[in-house]
Parts: C-alpha cells; structure tokens; sequence
C-alpha cells in the first residue's frame, strides 16, 4: 500500500496547491508575489509527484533476487548430497555384491552416510525457507524515505501560502517561499531515489546467502560420499576391522559436516546481521 499513500498524499499536495492559488487568503493587501508562489508551489508538486509514485521500483530486485538467491541454497546443496549419497550407495551395492555374509555391517554404514548427507540438503532447505518466507532484507526503510521526502513539500507548501504573524512582511519573504518551493523541488526526487544504490547491498546478500550454503554442501557432500565409499570398500574387503573404519567415518563425516554449518552460518549473518546494510 505504500505506493498508494504517495499517490494519495501527492493528490493532496496538488489539491491544497491549487486551492490556494485560488482562494485568496483573508488578509487587508495580498503580496504582488504571491501568484509566483503559487505557480512555484503547483511546479513543485508536478515533479515531486512522479518521482515518488515511482520510487518503490527498485525494491523489486530485492524479492526477486532473493527468490534466485533459495533456488541455488536447495539445488546446489542437492547436487553435493545428490553426488555423495549416489557414491556411497553404489560402492555399498558393490561391497554387498562381493561378500554379501558383510550385508549388516554395509548397511549401517551406508545409513550413517546418507544421514549425514541428506542433513547438508536440510540446511539449504532452511535458508530457502527464510528467503522465500521470512526473509528480514525486505523492510520499509523506502517508506520511511518517501514519507520524508512528502514531508518536504509539504513544509514548502505551508512556508508559502501561510504567512508569519507580523505586523508588515519583509520584502523578501515570497523570494524565501519561492526559494523553499524549489529546494523541495530539487530535493525530495534525490530523497526519493536515494536508497536506489543500497537496494542492491540486500538483494546481492540475498544471492550471497543462498551460495554460501549451497557451494559448502557441494563440497562436503562430495567429500562424504567418497569418505563412505571407501569405508564401505574396506569393510567388505577386511570384514574384521569393520569396527575401526565406522569410527574413522563417523570423525570424518562430523569434520566434513562442520564445512557446511560454516557456509550456513555466513548465510544466516548475510540475512539477520548483514554488517554491510548500515
């Protein structure tokens, strides 16, 4: 609804602006200046208007790319759990094939393996979820930049047609009005695009985020998968020391597993404690 305020507001700006060129205030001798004001205040409120009808544009890109931002968290974190769990599951068809009096101990292992991996496509799922659900990046700060800039020629407007109590009006007060219309004029369309440049910091963190945890569950569910298959290789190879290359696994499946909960948290700081969004 915010474009909707503006428009509002800017009809209002536009009416009171006209009203006022027209209805003469109640006072014994009006300024020779005051039509200038006027016609100042309706040219100040033409170009304002426009500008901040049109200033929520480039929010756009933030939940646009946000939505590109989930869709590489969840897919390429599915293309390392993808790889992995494939690794893992044909080195223990093949290990099962050879000694299949081996089949338990593979299958235990196998599960471990593919608990693991498929957490590392859990993480993506979450930061997709926040992306798409409750992604913190889009917020009112262009609201509270039009309201301002609403509020500048608005004061502009009042500075113009309301007149100071005073017993005789300097002879430069309608070149101050006239002066305050167009510093309105200039100023509130830069206030209005001013947040133009820092949309991009939060739509690219948004980006940021989902290749931070996706590119991470790549890595460590390759390296799961080729760390399982091997173990799986080794059991059904040397039954006996099973036992011993569950526990080398199970060490390096936690290490690889903490390569991702890196990239996770670095995308959870690019969405709640961005230090670029000042």
């Amino acid at each position: 609804m915010a474009r909707s305020l503006v428009l509002t507001g800017a009809v209002l700006l536009c009416s009171g602006a006209l009203f006022t060129a027209f209805v003469a205030a109640p006072r014994a001798a009006p300024a020779p200046t005051a039509p200038h004001a006027a016609t100042a205040a309706l040219s100040a409120v033409t170009l304002v208007a426009p500008e901040a009808a049109h200033a929520e544009g480039g929010a756009v890109w933030i939940p646009a790319l946000s939505a590109i931002g989930a869709g590489f968290a969840i897919g390429l974190a599915a293309i390392g759990s993808g790889v992995g769990q494939g690794i893992a599951s044909g080195r223990c068809i093949d290990g099962i094939s050879r000694q299949p009096e081996v089949a338990d101990d593979l299958r235990g292992v196998l599960l471990l393996s593919l608990a693991f991996m498929e957490s590392l496509t859990i993480y993506g799922l979450v930061i997709a979820l926040v992306l798409l659900f409750a992604n913190p990046l889009i917020k009112m700060a262009r609201s509270l930049v039009l309201t301002g800039a609403v509020i500048l020629c608005s004061g502009a407007l009042f500075t113009a047609f309301v007149a100071a109590p005073r017993a005789a009006p300097a002879p430069t007060a309608p070149h101050a009005a006239t002066a305050a219309l167009s510093a309105a004029t200039l100023i509130a369309p830069a206030a209005a695009h001013a947040e133009d440049g820092a949309v991009w910091i939060p739509a690219l963190s948004a980006i940021g985020a989902g290749f931070a945890i996706g590119l991470a569950a790549i890595g460590s569910g390759v390296g799961q998968g080729i760390a399982s298959g091997r173990c799986i290789d080794g059991i059904s190879r040397q039954p006996e020391v099973a036992d011993d290359l569950r526990g080398v696994l199970l060490l390096s499946l936690a290490f690889m597993e903490s390569l991702t909960i890196y990239g996770l948290v670095i995308a959870l700081v690019l969405l709640f404690a961005n230090p670029l969004i000042k």
